[in-house]
C-alpha cells in the first residue's frame, strides 16, 4: 500500500522528504544497534525540528517502519556480512608481494 494513501498530506514533496528522513533515521538506529551488537529494541523518534508539523511528519516516517521492515533489514545486513566474509581473495601475485614485504619486515625487526 502506498504511503500517499495512508497519509494524503504527504503528497507535498517536502513533507514526503521529512517522512522518508524519519524512515532513514529508524533504519540508521537499527544499523547502529547491529554494528554495536545491541539486541533489537524500541526506539523513540529523535528531535528533527522544533516545528511541530515537520516533527510530526518525521515521527510518522520513523514510526511507519514495521517489524517486518526491520526483519528484512536485519536479514539483508546478515547476508551482506556473509558476502563480505566470502569475498574473493587477492590476486596470487599481490598475495606473494604482500607476503614478501611481511617477511622483510619480520627480518628487519630481528
Amino acid at each position: 500500500m502506498s504511503f500517499y494513501k495512508l497519509n494524503p498530506d504527504l503528497k507535498n514533496a517536502r513533507a514526503f522528504e521529512r517522512f522518508k528522513d524519519g524512515r532513514k533515521a529508524r533504519f540508521n538506529d537499527e544499523l547502529n544497534d547491529l554494528q554495536n551488537g545491541i539486541e533489537p529494541r524500541l526506539h523513540k523518534a529523535p528531535l528533527y525540528s522544533h516545528n511541530s508539523t515537520w516533527q510530526s511528519q518525521f515521527r510518522r516516517g520513523f514510526e511507519s517502519v514495521t517489524a517486518n521492515d526491520l526483519a528484512q533489514f536485519r536479514y539483508r545486513y546478515a547476508e551482506n556480512q556473509k558476502q563480505q566474509e566470502l569475498k574473493t581473495p587477492l590476486h596470487p601475485r599481490i598475495q606473494s608481494i604482500l607476503r614478501n614485504q611481511n617477511e622483510r619486515n619480520a627480518h628487519a625487526n630481528h
